[in-house]
């Protein structure tokens, strides 16, 4: 389901007792409704849409038929987490006395003399953390029989079109 590159990372799992071949149909597990903005799903209910739209279209290709009533072999349920994460820069050491930038702040500078100093002090920044996690769950069981999560910025100032084209591809395998 869920394939990598390089501007996210991607994990799955399964259970190796499941018996995946059996499993023909399948269904959507409808969350109840909540509130949050640490909640991805609802601080942007386009990118449920487009997760839920990506899982559809991958499922079909590989045969999967989607029920919305009576009985199915599998259930998916799809949830997203937003949290602020924090990252810390530290400069590179010097190799040589000329004027750099490392994530747009100088670590070099000369003074009027022609001297260069470094700056060795370490940089933070700020950055959305999104993670989301899609659950197939075996009907038979009633346990969860794969996930998968996609950690990444999947949001981050995107037109929709590049947001349905990165949703599409991290779902793709």
């Amino acid at each position: 389901f869920l394939a990598g590159c390089s501007i996210y990372s991607v994990r799955t799992d399964y259970d190796r007792s499941i018996g995946f071949t059996s499993w023909k149909t399948y269904r959507w597990y409808s969350p109840p409704a909540r509130d949050g903005e640490q909640d991805l799903f609802v601080s942007n209910p386009f990118l449920a849409k487009r997760v839920r739209q990506s899982v559809d279209r991958e499922l079909a290709a590989r045969g999967y038929v989607q029920k919305t009533t009576g009985p199915a072999d599998f259930t998916v349920a799809a949830s997203g987490t937003i949290r602020e994460g924090v990252a810390i820069d530290v400069p590179p050491p010097p190799a040589s006395y000329s004027v750099g930038a490392y994530h747009g702040r100088a670590y070099w500078y000369r003074d009027a003399w022609g001297f260069g100093y470094p700056d060795l002090y370490p940089y933070a920044y700020y950055y959305d953390d999104e993670t989301i996690i899609i659950d197939c769950i075996d009907a038979a069981s009633g346990s969860v029989a794969w996930r998968g999560v996609v950690r990444s910025d999947v949001t981050g100032s995107r037109t929709p079109e590049e947001m349905d084209a990165h949703v599409a591809k991290a779902v793709s395998k």
